[in-house]
């Protein structure tokens, strides 16, 4: 039977005993004979399992050393010898196929890059784009913030920070128009006034004087927003400090009346 086994797998078998003497061999040609002395032997007899490759006749052999335990006892050993032409046949088959999946693998491999490099590329294009066009003063250009990955927390970032700059500019536009109305109108009151005394109103002193009183006036008006802009341009600069105090409501109303008739 170890002979039909053997010749099957072309293995050497042999069976030793505790001394290292060959019992069964399944060539025929070592029974009776004793190779204690071999590494794997030695091994075995210890309890141990070795395995070792040795050249015989010009070709690699793989030899194979298991000890037979009976209760706790090596009894024997089993000495296994198996020509490593059919390992090699084995490696250089599995590498030749590890070398063509690899090969089909490669443009797979490819297409994928190609399509996750687009899909991070384009909404940073996207994101580019819609910079350029901030830049230039263009808050309508559209832009959707989509997915949970970076990409759609910068995109969420990036509406966020267009709809507050255009909330700024809406702001800013509103100031100037509001500023230019309010110098436009004591500088169209003055230039009024010069008119008429250049007209001929200086030569009644009553009127002249009331006419240079409302100039000097909306001369004042005009210094206090100039100062007001001021104020307003340190206080945006976090370089003032602001201050309480009580005004009398009704001068200010009559003023404001008196200015206004």
């Amino acid at each position: 039977a170890t002979v039909g086994i053997s010749a099957a797998l072309e293995t050497h078998i042999r069976v030793l005993d505790t001394r290292g003497v060959v019992l069964v061999d399944s060539v025929g040609r070592e029974v009776g004979k004793d190779i204690s002395d071999a590494a794997n032997v030695i091994t075995a007899l210890g309890g141990e399992q070795l395995s070792t490759t040795q050249r015989v006749d010009g070709e690699d052999w793989l030899y194979v050393s298991v000890p037979l335990w009976v209760e706790e006892k090596v009894t024997g050993v089993i000495y296994l010898g198996q020509p490593m032409r059919d390992v090699t046949a084995v490696l250089s088959d599995l590498r030749l196929r590890l070398l063509l999946a690899a090969v089909l693998a490669m443009p797979l491999s490819a297409l994928v890059g190609l399509a996750l490099a687009r899909t991070i590329a384009q909404p940073l294009a996207v994101l580019t784009t819609a910079a350029g066009k901030l830049s230039a003063g263009d808050f309508d250009y559209p832009l959707q913030a989509r997915g949970q990955d970076e990409l759609g927390r910068l995109s969420r970032a990036f509406v966020i920070m267009r709809d507050q700059l255009q909330a700024v500019e809406q702001m800013r536009t509103q100031f100037v128009s509001d500023v230019s109305h309010e110098l436009r109108t004591p500088l169209t009151a003055i230039k009024g006034l010069i008119e008429t005394l250049q007209d001929g109103a200086a030569d009644d002193p009553a009127v002249r004087d009331r006419f240079l009183a409302s100039i000097e006036g909306e001369t004042d008006r005009l210094i206090r927003l100039v100062n007001d802009l001021l104020i307003l341009s340190r206080a945006d600069a976090q370089a003032i400090s602001l201050r309480r105090k009580q005004i009398d409501l009704r001068a200010l109303v009559h003023a404001t009346v008196q200015k206004l008739t």
